[in-house]
């Protein structure tokens, strides 16, 4: 399992699972994610945001 805050939004941050999704949770409201990212190949390694928050 990886994990990464935005750069720009630092309450904001996503982490990566084996089940091949990303999930983006907001600090402040930990009990649901706010955005599941899906259809990746495989288990996530590493992730991380570019400088502008993307």
């Amino acid at each position: 399992m990886c994990m990464s805050f935005n750069p720009i939004e630092p309450i904001n941050f996503t982490v990566g699972n084996d089940d091949s999704n990303c999930y983006s949770f907001d600090m402040r409201k930990m009990d649901k994610a706010k955005v599941i990212h899906k259809d990746h190949i495989g288990a996530i390694t590493d992730l991380d945001f570019a400088p502008t928050g993307r």
